[in-house]
């Protein structure tokens, strides 16, 4: 009976969508919205740390995607990419450019990339903070 168990709670947590994967273009934009939101908050460094323990589940989900992505992406690296691998590569980009959140997801990514530009700005300290806590590479001009 408990080796059946575990299998059991494991299935529960799949179909319950309790195991962690990319976010699709869809959910990443409302996830970048949402950031970009608590971003626009921000106006000096007391503002920004009040605004971290909000932004901080968002950029460390950002993040989590990013790297389950880049996992996903070198398990499938180990060789010379070929013809088919890039056909297969521009097909999956025309697929993503009709994906009816394609555009919604650009508008989000300019919005949030200029909100943590204008923070880094504003709050010393926090392009690296943001950076660290998405996984991302964001430069401050506080350096």
């Amino acid at each position: 009976m408990r080796r059946f168990i575990l299998p059991i709670i494991g299935l529960a947590l799949v179909i319950t969508g309790c195991t962690r994967r990319p976010l699709t273009l869809g959910e990443t934009a409302d996830l970048m919205t949402e950031a970009t939101e608590i971003l626009a908050t921000v106006k000096d460094a007391k503002t920004f740390e009040a605004a971290k323990p909000k932004l901080k589940p968002k950029l460390n989900r950002l993040r989590e995607s990013s790297e389950l992505q880049k996992a996903q992406q070198q398990a499938n690296s180990n060789r010379t990419a070929t013809k088919e691998d890039m056909d297969k590569a521009m097909k999956d980009l025309e697929k993503a450019q009709k994906d009816p959140d394609w555009n919604r997801f650009w508008q989000a990514a300019m919005k949030y990339v200029g909100e943590v530009m204008r923070v880094s700005l504003a709050a010393p300290g926090a392009g690296e903070w943001i950076s660290k806590e998405s996984g991302g590479t964001w430069n401050s001009s506080n350096k």
